[in-house]
């Protein structure tokens, strides 16, 4: 056999023993999914920054997996990670919210309007926790908090300070969220304004 041949097959046996046929699954938990309390099909009462009673309907609720091959380095792998993605809408004030949770990526992300986004801390066993370890954000927790005349509970409120530039002025500017378990999202505030609230 020619050496550039057994050359060839040596290199073709290495390289197919380090691809090996391992792979991983990473699902949510249910105590995950539970923390966005959202259901497909449900409607959600909101008050605007006028005052005006608007509806967002849950026009999504989708599971899936997605998967991820390592390959920077042997042993190689194929990751599977499961998502769950949350959508409402309204038609009366352009209103679009999104909710996403990912298996071992220890947040929800909230994104409003392709504007505003916020990342909630969460572990492992589904709770929130109130730890950023790049500074970023701050996030304080409230036992009870009064909202539009109503007391809820287990509030967790994230504030992420930013520059907001006007007229070649720059500023900083505080956006706030409160958010809990059985409701989702519960207020959101840009510059010391409320956008909306939740109305019950």
């Amino acid at each position: 056999m020619k050496p550039k041949l057994i050359f060839i097959i040596v290199l073709f046996v290495v390289v197919s023993c380090n691809m090996g046929n391992d792979e991983f699954y990473v699902k949510l938990t249910e105590a995950q999914k539970q923390l966005i309390p959202y259901k497909l099909g449900q409607t959600v009462s909101f008050t605007d920054s006028m005052g005006i009673i608007f509806y967002a309907s849950v026009i999504e609720d989708t599971t899936f997996w997605s998967f991820e091959i390592q390959d920077h380095e042997p042993p190689f792998y194929k990751v599977h990670t499961q998502h769950r993605v949350v959508r409402l809408t309204s038609d009366t004030n352009n209103f679009k919210l999104d909710l996403s949770i990912i298996a071992g990526s220890f947040y929800i992300g909230v994104f409003y309007s392709e504007n505003f986004i916020f990342l909630i801390n969460i572990n492992k066993k589904g709770e929130f926790y109130n730890q950023d370890p790049n500074g970023l954000y701050c996030f304080y927790y409230h036992k009870s908090m009064e909202i539009n005349n109503k007391i809820y509970y287990d509030v967790e409120e994230q504030v992420i300070t930013s520059y907001y530039e006007e007229n070649g002025i720059w500023s900083l500017v505080n956006t706030k969220l409160l958010y809990n378990k059985n409701y989702g999202i519960l207020q959101l505030e840009y510059k010391d304004k409320v956008l909306f609230m939740i109305n019950n």
